[in-house]
């Protein structure tokens, strides 16, 4: 959360763009799922499930337990798209994260297998309450996809691998190029001074309008590492403030 916090000082002081390369955005079912959002009201329940195969341990052993654990390489797409989706209309307030242990342990990783932060949100309008379930593996068997994602969608549309017919690139319509392409145009916009970064924080996911998806993030791994304790999630009255505490 402190170091998120200083990227956004950092951006601002000097006038560029920073984003979270988060490419669910770009999911044309996630996207629609998004703008389906507006007419259901307040948060009421959201519940979501993205893995990937335990080979994936190997591609990422240099850092996998050590630099991050799978809440913050999975579910961070799934909390970024409640935080999207909600955008001013709630926001979390808590989080009590359970993990699964073994196999990653198994394999010299000092790492949970699987990951589950359940997040409290509160509705701004009437201070209710809401609840979400964001849960990672990254030790699935192998399936017909190589990572399960659904919140009652499952999408394969992340990249086009194979070249066109006559060997040209061809990944252009792949959600996964579409995320990095319109950060890259929104950056070279707000160089060339046609706009500003805070211009983007509705459309992209800037530093500055993600900064609950670091505070979901970070407090699941607080709870875990303090077995399991419920971490309150405080808002400051300067906007892109918030406290981490245990309760």
């Amino acid at each position: 959360m402190d170091d998120h916090l200083r990227l956004v000082g950092l951006a601002n002081k000097a006038g560029v763009l920073c984003a979270m390369e988060v490419h669910k955005r770009w999911d044309p079912i996630y996207r629609d799922a998004h703008d389906r959002t507006r007419d259901l009201g307040g948060f009421g329940h959201f519940a979501s499930y993205m893995s990937q195969p335990k080979s994936q341990l190997e591609t990422f052993r240099a850092w996998a337990g050590r630099g991050s654990d799978n809440s913050y390489y999975l579910n961070a797409h799934h909390v970024d798209f409640s935080v999207w989706a909600m955008a001013d209309r709630a926001r979390p307030v808590s989080v009590t994260a359970l993990d699964a242990t073994g196999v990653a342990k198994a394999k010299g990783l000092p790492t949970e297998d699987t990951i589950t932060s359940a997040t409290q949100w509160e509705n701004l309008e009437d201070q209710s309450i809401g609840s979400a379930l964001y849960t990672a593996s990254w030790t699935a068997l192998a399936s017909d996809v190589r990572s399960q994602q659904r919140f009652h969608f499952l999408n394969p549309l992340f990249m086009k691998y194979t070249p066109a017919p006559d060997g040209s690139f061809a990944e252009q319509g792949g959600y996964g190029y579409q995320s990095i392409a319109a950060f890259i145009k929104a950056a070279e916009s707000v160089n060339a001074g046609a706009t500003s970064s805070s211009d983007w924080d509705g459309s992209l996911a800037t530093a500055f309008s993600t900064v609950a998806v670091t505070a979901v993030l970070e407090a699941g791994r607080r709870s875990l590492e303090s077995g399991g304790g419920r971490i309150r999630i405080d808002y400051g009255l300067q906007a892109g403030v918030v406290v981490l505490s245990e309760e």
